[in-house]
Formats: C-alpha cells, sequence, structure tokens
C-alpha cells in the first residue's frame, strides 16, 4: 500500500511539472474579468498586512472566541509583505466562510489540499482575508477558483486547449502579484 501511495503522488507531482504553463494561456480575459480580478486584487491587497507564498502543512479545525475557524500551517517559502521575523512556519487563523452567492467570487470557500504551494492575504488580526484570499501557485501564476464545483489546482480541471480559464479561476501572474504586495511607504499604517 506505502509503495502504491508514494508512486501515485510521485506521479502527481511529476504531472504538474510536465504540463506546458502555455496550455492554460491561449485566451485571454473579458475586459470585464480583468477588471473583476484587478479590483479583487486591490481588495485583499489593501486589507493585507501579511502575504505569505509557501506550502499547505496542514489545517485543523479550531473554537476560539470568534467561533468556528480553521488554523491553517503554512511553510513560508516567501514573505511578500509582512513580519520582519521571516518565521519559517506560520499558523493563520481561517474564519467561516458564508455560503456562496452565485456569480460572486468572494463567496467562495477556499479548498485546503496540503502540499499545495499557496499565497495568502493575511489582515491585521492574523486571520486570511474574507476566509478565501488563498490562491494556489501553478508555474509562474496564481488561482483561485469562482465557483465551489470545480478543482481548486486548475490543472486538475481540465485540458486547457484553448478554453478560457478567466471564467473559472481568478488569474494572475505570480511576477504582478509580487511586484503589487511589496511593502510600500504606505503599507506601515496598516
Amino acid at each position: 500500500m506505502f509503495v502504491f501511495l508514494f508512486t501515485f503522488f510521485c506521479m502527481v507531482g511529476i504531472a504538474d511539472e510536465a504540463i506546458p504553463d502555455t496550455s492554460l494561456f491561449t485566451v485571454k480575459p473579458t475586459p470585464e474579468q480583468k477588471s473583476q480580478n484587478e479590483r479583487i486584487l486591490n481588495y485583499y491587497n489593501e486589507e493585507a498586512t501579511e502575504v505569505i507564498m509557501g506550502t499547505l502543512i496542514r489545517s485543523r479545525p479550531s473554537k476560539d472566541k470568534l467561533g468556528f475557524s480553521t488554523l491553517v500551517d503554512i511553510e513560508v517559502e516567501e514573505w511578500l509583505r509582512g513580519t520582519t521575523a521571516k518565521e519559517k512556519q506560520v499558523s493563520r487563523r481561517l474564519p467561516y466562510r458564508a455560503p456562496y452567492v452565485e456569480g460572486n467570487p468572494m463567496t467562495v470557500a477556499p479548498i485546503l489540499i496540503r502540499g499545495y504551494k499557496v499565497v495568502i492575504f493575511v489582515n491585521r488580526y492574523g486571520t486570511i482575508i474574507d476566509g478565501n484570499a488563498i490562491f494556489v501557485v501553478v508555474h509562474d501564476h496564481v488561482f483561485r477558483h469562482k465557483k465551489p464545483d470545480i478543482f481548486f489546482n486548475p490543472l486538475y480541471d481540465r485540458k486547457w486547449i484553448d478554453e478560457n480559464p478567466h471564467e473559472d479561476y481568478l488569474v494572475y501572474k505570480l511576477s504582478n502579484v509580487r511586484k503589487y504586495t511589496q511593502d510600500r511607504f504606505f503599507n506601515i499604517f496598516r
């Protein structure tokens, strides 16, 4: 059994690297999709005091004064914004997400999958913004699903040849997210 699972997870990792990243981006977003993406990233950027890129180690339920939530443990690869301590492993609170509202990607609850490389936006209270500011990193882009019934990682969703990923995912170039979230003078007042 161990050998089977080990082989399976090795193949999954290899499959991610073998799929060309250009196959996801043969279709550009519509002006409405581009505007929505910019609006959402701007909101997360304004609210975030920390932006962390790393590997999701685990998630576990938590009950605190604010009610039920999930604690998310991240092995930090890079601090895009945040602490001067530069911790290598952090836990951040993921608050409960209200039910999904059709057509509103801000109401989609995240899917937490151990081992995924993610970017998270955290507010000054140490919680992941709106309970959904988690993006999966695939090649040189970051994604978050817009609907609850599709895969978190777009490579597992479909082949993506001449299809529009912008209908089902918020899609950003990782280099743009890095540039957009860099600490600037005005961020010290958050």
